[in-house]
């Protein structure tokens, strides 16, 4: 019994089948060998149990710990944490501000485009620019043309009887003797004019390279200014205008003129660069998209001219035309004039027109016009509409006796 239980026989609670409800104690060779003794100290000896219970008890445990694992699980975290995820996914998705820049990608890969068929046309005569310019470089450095001819100390003596060498150039010849060292020192003297003609030639040979550089140099930096160019008429500023839409007139409307006295946009809305409002009271100024000229002015003579197309000739006084005496002013101020974060322009005006007599009238327009997408041409087209819209209540209080 000792070498079994040495060899791994350990002692299990196993259920019966033949009597339901009771438990037996089975021997099985379960354990791992010499982990365990029999006890010998009892009566009867002691057989070590196994660590787990067989039969449907081990299997009640192990779903039982199973099912202890699975309660440990934080599920309600994780749920919120699915839900809280699926709702960000949903408003990134929903986001205006995607579409937006979406839309902005699609304009930079079009532009892209057009750069690159612009450079396919032009690559040829900068190829063939540079191929010139290299060509007058090398006959710079190979010197062209004929090369100056070498002299010689032989062609400078005398060719003829009455023909001296020295500098004096006098005519006439005399015969002397010779002294044994002259002639080495003539020899010396021919040498000497040999090694001198060289220099001359490398000096002229330097002058013609430099004069052959000088193109080569005017192309490099033509190819330069030219990349430069194209890259900065690229990332150039865009400018958008609020354009006139003219209306239907109404002839029924009399009175003195008006004139629009002043006209007042939200504060940092006056300015160059078109803004647009995102969520969270956030703005998006956009550098690089502006309006012709700051909004204020654009937006007071659109609407003055928009007026004066629904108008009797000369009933408004346009900007840069001289005030009558008797005339009408009118006030206008907008608590907005924005595009965002909805693909829309809303357009929030207070007008006051101070009649001749004394009588104001005052009114609240809002104005609200749906666009295609938040990009400054579709903007500009809005706000566009929406200041025509405007000159259309106008009008059409003007009919107030009051006014």
């Amino acid at each position: 019994m000792a070498h079994l239980v040495s060899k791994g026989l350990r002692a299990t609670l196993d259920s019966s089948l033949i009597l339901p409800g009771s438990s037996g104690v089975s021997l099985d060779l379960i354990g791992k060998p010499g982990t365990a003794q029999l006890g010998l100290l009892a009566d009867p000896p002691i057989i070590p149990a196994a660590a787990s219970g067989g039969g449907i008890e081990g299997a009640l445990s192990s779903l039982n710990a199973v099912a202890g694992t699975i309660r440990d699980l934080p599920l309600r975290q994780i749920a919120e944490h699915l839900r809280s995820t699926s709702a960000r996914v949903d408003a990134l998705v929903s986001d205006p501000a995607l579409k937006d820049s979406l839309h902005k990608l699609n304009s930079s890969l079009t532009e892209i485009e057009k750069v690159a068929v612009t450079t396919r046309e032009n690559i040829g005569p900068i190829a063939q620019s540079l191929r010139t310019a290299a060509a007058s470089g090398a006959c710079g450095r190979k010197t062209c043309g004929p090369a100056p001819r070498r002299l010689h100390a032989s062609e400078l003596r005398p060719r003829a009887v009455d023909q001296r060498a020295d500098a004096r150039g006098g005519i006439g010849s005399r015969t002397r003797a010779v002294s044994r060292g002259e002639p080495g020192l003539a020899a010396e003297g021919e040498r000497e004019m040999t090694r001198k003609i060289p220099t001359f030639e490398r000096w002229e040979m330097q002058r013609d390279v430099r004069a052959g550089f000088s193109p080569f140099r005017a192309s490099i930096l033509a190819l330069i200014l030219l990349a430069g160019c194209s890259f900065f008429s690229k990332s150039q500023s865009r400018f958008y205008s609020i354009d006139r839409i003219p209306g239907t007139p109404a002839a029924t409307v009399r009175g003195l003129p008006i004139g629009i006295d002043s006209l007042e946009v939200p504060p940092g809305f006056d300015r160059r660069e078109i803004v647009v409002q995102k969520a969270n009271h956030a703005l998006d100024v956009r550098g690089k998209e502006q309006w012709s000229a700051s909004l204020a002015p654009m937006v007071l003579h659109t609407l003055a001219f928009d007026l004066a197309s629904r108008l009797p000739e000369g009933m408004i006084v346009l900007p840069g035309e001289s005030k009558p005496i008797a005339m009408r002013s009118m006030d206008v101020a907008f608590e907005e004039i924005v595009a965002g974060p909805e693909s829309k322009v809303v357009l929030d005006a207070r007008w006051i027109l101070r009649g001749a007599n004394g009588a104001d009238v005052t009114r609240h327009e809002r104005i609200e016009t749906p666009i295609s997408s938040l990009d400054s041409a579709s903007i500009a087209t809005g706000i566009s509409q929406a200041v025509a819209e405007l000159a259309d209540r106008i009008v059409a209080q003007l009919g107030d006796p009051r006014a």
